[in-house]
């Protein structure tokens, strides 16, 4: 049984002019269909490892989420869900987050990646002055599921979205950004069952 008692002291407190979307909207298919944000990890549920990352350094957190919605609420956070059905990808859950974010920036991050630095938020700003987008990369390349957008995106996103278009990588990657180099191990993912060990 996973313990959500620590969990409650991640509210957000005031830090950058940013909203915080943390993405736990998809299918989990190589987890076997499970809710990846409540899979225990290290004896707590992913979900908090990426509430402690990005909470402190925003004003305001989001989850996107497609189910499990009482309990991610139960968080403390707004809980915003994809505008089309089926688990389309991050760009719905980034969608959905611009349609409720309070702030022209937002920092994302992939429910499914607990070892992301605490400074990540902070890094990320610092390197925003010249670019609408700055996207974490590792020694793989581009991690398009971990970065920060301004809202100017936003109407090419939509746009993106109605043409059918769900690439994530793809479509950020077509726009002006900088890269936040991030090491292998803070990147890791957590995909497969395997991969919880």
């Amino acid at each position: 049984m996973v313990d959500n008692s620590s969990m409650q002291d991640t509210t957000p407190i005031p830090g950058f002019p940013i909203t915080g979307l943390i993405l736990a909207g998809g299918a989990g298919r190589r987890m076997g269909g499970l809710d990846k944000g409540w899979l225990p990890y290290r004896d707590r549920p992913l979900i908090s490892y990426a509430m402690e990352c990005l909470g402190p350094h925003v004003r305001e957190l989001l989850i996107s989420a497609n189910r499990s919605q009482q309990r991610y609420q139960a968080l403390g956070c707004e809980v915003v869900g994809d505008l089309a059905p089926g688990f389309q990808g991050p760009l719905r859950g980034m969608e959905a987050g611009w349609l409720a974010c309070s702030h022209d920036w937002m920092a994302f991050a992939a429910v499914d990646c607990p070892h992301l630095p605490a400074d990540l938020v902070p890094r990320l700003w610092a390197l925003r002055q010249e670019y609408p987008l700055v996207l974490a990369s590792d020694s793989h390349g581009m991690i398009p599921v971990i970065g920060l957008m301004h809202r100017q995106i936003f109407p090419a996103l939509r746009k993106y979205l109605a043409d059918g278009g769900l690439r994530t990588g793809a479509f950020l990657g077509s726009h002006p950004h900088a890269l936040l180099p991030l090491g292998d191990g803070e990147s890791t993912n957590i995909n497969r069952p395997m991969d919880m060990a």
